[in-house]
């Protein structure tokens, strides 16, 4: 693993990213009103000494009734350096990238009609490290997923990404049903829906980039994975700089 060398200061001490409401997901039960990503501290890269990449998100019922509902967070990729903090409602837990669970469930809570989830318990922070001399470089996605406690297909999810190399954050896509073979031994076939990308970018389960690949083609694009070693990998499809899609794939 790469440390981080913490040079580059940021004048601010906060930014924050508004995602397009257009993208937000909703169900039967729940509409996600808002997913923002804010930057905090003094660094390029974060630490826990000063409240690290934060995503808030604020989700409303419109069943329309009292509705049950729990939360579970999924790891899809986390730098075992790196730690996570998860807030909804009363459940709040850290976890080292080492020693975070695949999946984390809640116990069930309630909202009342129209009500919202509040913004000061409702987020995900990630951490570089735990000081300076010990933040390290990766990319971690996480997905995040409201259920309704009494029907389990009325559901809303969405994926949340932190990239220390460039201190960002963003909601993304998931398009692992459009990349095939998976598992795959040679050649990634990947379909981009003439959606125009730059880049594909794939990464080790520890946030490591191991292939970087630009994208001429707007239908589908081809690469070739043979000299990964087995095992999972994560893909992000580039576009102006950001990560706008994800897919997760297995390598023979």
């Amino acid at each position: 693993m790469k440390k981080i060398i913490l040079l580059v200061a940021i004048i601010a001490l906060s930014f924050n990213y508004l995602s397009n409401a257009e993208d937000l997901p909703k169900s039967a039960s729940f509409e996600v009103v808002e997913l923002t990503g804010f930057l905090h501290g003094d660094y390029k890269w974060f630490t826990m000494d000063n409240e690290g990449l934060e995503e808030v998100f604020i989700v409303k019922n419109i069943s329309g009734a009292d509705l049950g509902y729990t939360v579970t967070l999924d790891k899809v990729s986390m730098n075992d350096e790196h730690w996570v903090t998860f807030c909804i409602g009363l459940n709040c837990f850290s976890r080292r990238g080492a020693k975070q669970e695949d999946s984390w469930t809640s116990i069930e809570m309630s909202l009342a009609p129209d009500a919202m989830t509040e913004e000061s318990t409702s987020y995900l922070q990630m951490f570089a490290g735990l000081d300076e001399d010990n933040a390290y470089e990766g990319m971690d996605t996480f997905k995040v997923t409201f259920t309704n406690a009494s029907d389990a297909s009325d559901f809303v999810s969405f994926y949340c990404y932190w990239n220390f190399h460039s201190a960002s954050i963003e909601t993304i896509k998931d398009i692992s049903n459009q990349v095939s073979p998976n598992p795959v031994s040679e050649q990634l076939n990947i379909i981009l829906d003439g959606s125009g990308f730059d880049a594909i970018d794939i990464y080790d389960m520890n946030g490591n980039r191991v292939i970087s690949k630009d994208v001429t083609a707007i239908d589908n694009a081809v690469i070739n994975v043979n000299s990964l070693s087995a095992g999972s990998y994560i893909g992000y499809n580039v576009k102006d700089g950001k990560h706008k899609e994800m897919f997760k794939f297995i390598k023979q």
